[in-house]
């Protein structure tokens, strides 16, 4: 269905304010551009907000951010203004307004305009209502008669609205009675009005196309649908005029083209949508797009100044933007570490299963992380198989066995190299084992401690600095050199090596066992403790004192040597307190709780077992196609009586019970396969 609508001519037309207006405006331009300069703001979006929303009312009239309403706008009175603390907080107050000057540029121009075409209808809209009144007196000055000018706003009942719009297109006041078919043509009536004032209360239901020639926006609203309500008060059927005006007053320098970019960008004014319901009629900035910034500057009166502002705030934005990436991601990672540190020492294979595969989600997260942000993806996997410390600032994460080489200070030209050992916590701080290439002690330290932070540069990886090749040689000497000094061996902590990678002990252990148990014995005799050392023989484990060492072969502290120890362990005959404090003082763990308890509560079962077992002879070697023989069956053992089928399975039950504890306690030493 085709309507004939009228022809919408749009026109801009651009003010300069006037001093009052320029004197405030600079003063609230100041006062965001200090919002935007403080670097830790309180409440600053509210109080950009509401400067932002004064500039809007200063760029109407001088006047308008004091307080002025529709009663007290033409002489003056007690007022209500909202004021804003440091923190953008707001409070009400009570001022006393004086008589205040009608006039603005805006006023002025809508004016003239209006006095150049007196016998027409025309629609001026503007939201505060004090302006109604200013601009009626201003309308008044220009020679429009008083009575000839209405309002339309909250003062006005809807009767009156109603019987106002149909003065205004000079038809009968008297609605038609019921049953008739009267026509507005038939109903014509001698105007009584010539100018409307009108704010969103004329938005809807107030019909006045049919003497309108113009259509004035003093301001503008924040969305496009209102803009078109507005215009459509006008441009729709019926009109008389077959072109209609629209002027849009802008305040040179001001806000309103804030308001013009937001109505646009909302809008959407380009392409299908002006093929829709919006029309041009809505669109006074047609393809002008304004970001903030763009406004900021636009309102600026120093704008190199304002620029740098921006920009520093950009920046500052971007970077609590990326530290947030950051922070989320290493929470992640987090929780990913801890889940697979749950799955390496719980004895229950069920379990070690959910906490992987919760741990390989959250690696599959950290995937999709921006590595412009967040770059520590190559090397997160390492939580699999090792403890890793991940850090709570840019920094990234380190582990057991992460080898790094950096710039050296003061020498970009060279390089330090680095390795990492085991994580330990101390005194509920996590800490980590760190040696330089070729060193063979080792330090502990807080991650957090190291300057500069691990940077993706240090990290291993393709093409990097290579390892040192004499790390090996220049370890061995150092090595050597301590392990004759005259510095006190007593245990592997005067050494450092509690500290180390287990790499790097699976290396120099075999290279220094001898000497590092001679100088256990040869200090022994100086040493304030008793302590003892783990020594296999003949397939037993014995517990000796340093003392006591001689030529014996002590189990290497390594993991290896930690499965081995588990393994030897509950045939022992050795306490449990015992095994604990060598277990803690050659390996720096604990040793499981249930290990000995459970090997004897399945030591009935293992004899039971070889009880029932009926004896047998080795069967020969079968022959090509020949079934080997079947031995005869021997008598039963009056050793002990048959397990009943109950008993029979709570000994298995309590067999799988140890074979867990064990099996979980070695899989944890093993670490890794």
């Amino acid at each position: 269905m085709n309507l004939k609508l009228p022809r919408p001519v749009v026109e801009t037309i651009t003010v300069t304010m006037d001093d009052a207006q320029e004197e405030k405006y600079v003063a609230y331009v100041k006062a965001i551009e200090a919002v935007i300069a403080d670097t830790n703001p309180k409440g600053s979006k509210n109080v950009i907000l509401g400067l932002l929303a004064r500039l809007g009312l200063v760029a109407l009239h001088a006047n308008l951010d004091e307080g002025y309403t529709f009663e007290i706008a033409r002489e003056g009175g007690q007022a209500s203004r909202t004021v804003y603390d440091e923190e953008g907080n707001s409070a009400q107050i009570t001022v006393d307004l004086p008589r205040p000057v009608y006039d603005s540029p805006k006023l002025v121009e809508c004016a003239k305009r209006i006095i150049a075409s007196p016998h027409c209808g025309h629609i001026v809209f503007a939201e505060p209502t004090a302006v109604h009144v200013w601009m009626k007196e201003v309308l008044i000055e220009h020679g429009i008669p008083a009575e000839r000018i209405a309002w339309l706003n909250s003062s006005v009942n809807t009767l009156e609205r109603t019987r106002i719009a149909r003065d205004f297109n000079g038809l009968s006041s008297e609605t038609p009675a019921p049953g008739t078919c009267t026509r507005p043509s038939d109903s014509a009536s001698i105007p009584k009005y010539d100018v409307v004032i009108a704010n969103s209360v004329a938005y809807e239901g107030i019909d006045l196309q049919v003497r309108t020639c113009s259509i004035h926006h003093l301001d503008l609203p924040w969305t496009p649908a209102d803009l078109e309500q507005r215009n459509g008060r006008g441009v729709r059927q019926g009109a008389t005029f077959p072109v209609i005006n629209i002027y849009y007053y802008f305040a040179d320098g001001s806000a309103d083209g804030y308001r013009f970019s937001l109505i646009s960008g909302k809008a959407g004014w380009l392409g299908e949508v002006l093929k829709g319901s919006v029309r041009d009629t809505n669109n006074p900035g047609a393809q002008q797009q304004l970001s903030p910034e763009d406004v900021l500057l636009m309102i600026s009166r120093n704008k190199e100044k304002t620029r740098a502002l921006l920009e520093a705030k950009r920046e500052e934005a971007a970077l609590e933007a990326r530290w947030r990436v950051v922070k989320e991601a290493n929470q992640l990672l987090r929780q990913a570490v801890a889940r697979f540190a749950w799955a390496r020492t719980t004895q229950d294979p069920e379990n070690a299963a959910r906490l992987r595969q919760e741990a390989e989600d959250r690696l599959t997260e950290l995937q999709q992380v921006d590595p412009e942000v967040w770059p520590w993806a190559p090397w997160m996997y390492a939580a699999r198989d090792v403890d890793m410390i991940v850090g709570r600032s840019w920094a990234g994460p380190v582990y057991e066995g992460l080898r790094v080489s950096r710039p050296r200070l003061g020498a970009s030209d060279k390089f330090d190299y680095l390795e990492f050992g085991r994580v330990r916590l101390v005194e509920g701080n996590e800490e980590i084992g760190i040696r330089a290439a070729g060193e063979a002690l080792w330090q502990l330290v807080r991650p957090a401690e190291l300057t500069p932070e691990i940077q993706p540069a240090d990290m291993p990886r393709e093409g990097g600095p290579r390892w040192p090749e004499d790390d090996d040689t220049a370890t061995d000497k150092a090595l050597e050199a301590r392990l004759g000094s005259e510095r006190p061996i007593r245990s592997l902590q005067d050494l450092t090596w509690d500290r180390a990678s287990d790499a790097f002990v699976e290396k120099f252990w075999p290279r220094a066992a001898t000497k590092i148990r001679d100088a256990l014995v040869r200090w022994a005799p100086r040493s304030p403790t008793e302590d003892r050392f783990p020594v296999e023989s003949a397939d037993r484990l014995l517990l000796r004192g340093a003392a006591d060492l001689g030529d014996a072969d002590l189990i290497p502290p390594t993991r290896a040597g930690w499965v081995r120890y588990l393994e030897l362990a509950p045939s022992s005959r050795q306490s449990f307190d015992k095994l604990d404090q060598v277990a803690r003082h050659w390996w720096s763990r604990g040793l499981p709780r249930s290990l000995l308890a459970d090997a004897r509560r399945a030591e009935p079962a293992k004899v039971a077992a070889t009880a029932e077992a009926p004896a047998t002879t080795p069967a020969p070697p079968p022959k090509a196609a020949t079934p080997p023989p079947t031995p005869p069956p021997s008598p039963p053992t009056k050793a002990a009586p048959a397990l009943t089928e109950s008993d029979a399975e709570k000994e298995a039950r309590l067999l799988k019970s140890l074979a867990d504890a064990v099996t979980g306690a070695l899989r944890a030493a093993r670490g890794p396969s």
